[in-house]
């Protein structure tokens, strides 16, 4: 059976904070003459667009004005990440690199359903030397909803007999069930195991360290 398997990317590949809160709070307080930190807002599981959105209007910004100032918003952002970001700031959950590479070479097509903008998204993989195992995928700044982003990398990276989503957040096992793909939850984020599969996991996982376990999990939805 040709399987997908799409990754969401914070905190389930990769952690960049607190990078990534500087890169949020720099590039909507530039934008929109604020004093923002994204932490007074609940994000997990947001796209990028939706948290700088939400960001802003919980600051008192009126929506007309997000709206007009939301491109020039995520402009600044991808500046940032490709003039500021560096090795330093960023690194690889464990067993990642292991995964990855154990389904590559099990003919497994892997993608990205993420919701950083795309550009951020391979700046992030390049620092890391992950962006080679994506063939593509899908992202926050094609669509604010999760969901249309699975079904989006799925047409994008053609017609498999079966997708799984691998995701670290409430909102990430939603959206797999919406879409209606194989929910993979992973406990490396904010989210515990079984809140995870309180949310429609089809399994959840501690972390992605033991790759031979994930392996026979995922045999077991591919048959």
């Amino acid at each position: 059976m040709s399987t997908l398997v799409l990754f969401d990317l914070d905190k389930t590949i990769l952690i960049a904070s607190p990078f990534n809160h500087h890169a949020f709070n720099e590039s909507i307080s530039s934008v929109y003459g604020i004093h923002a930190d994204i932490r007074d807002v609940p994000h997990n599981g947001m796209t990028d667009e939706q948290i700088i959105i939400a960001t802003a209007l919980h600051y008192g910004v009126p929506k007309r004005v997000v709206s007009r100032k939301l491109d020039s918003c995520k402009e600044y952002m991808v500046r940032y990440y490709k003039q500021r970001i560096t090795p330093g700031d960023i690194s690889a959950l464990v067993g990642v690199r292991e995964l990855l590479d154990a389904l590559k070479q099990r003919q497994f097509t892997l993608g990205l359903v993420t919701g950083n903008l795309e550009e951020v998204a391979f700046v992030k993989l390049e620092i890391l030397g992950l962006d080679g195992f994506f063939t593509g995928g899908a992202f926050g700044s094609d669509d604010p909803d999760r969901a249309n982003l699975i079904m989006l990398a799925q047409k994008r990276l053609g017609k498999h007999e079966q997708t799984i989503y691998v995701g670290d957040s409430k909102r990430d096992m939603q959206a797999a069930k919406r879409a209606n793909v194989v929910a993979f939850g992973v406990a490396s984020g904010q989210t515990t195991q079984d809140q995870l599969m309180r949310a429609g996991a089809d399994h959840a996982f501690s972390s992605l360290e033991n790759t031979d376990a994930i392996l026979r999990v995922i045999a077991t939805f591919s048959r």
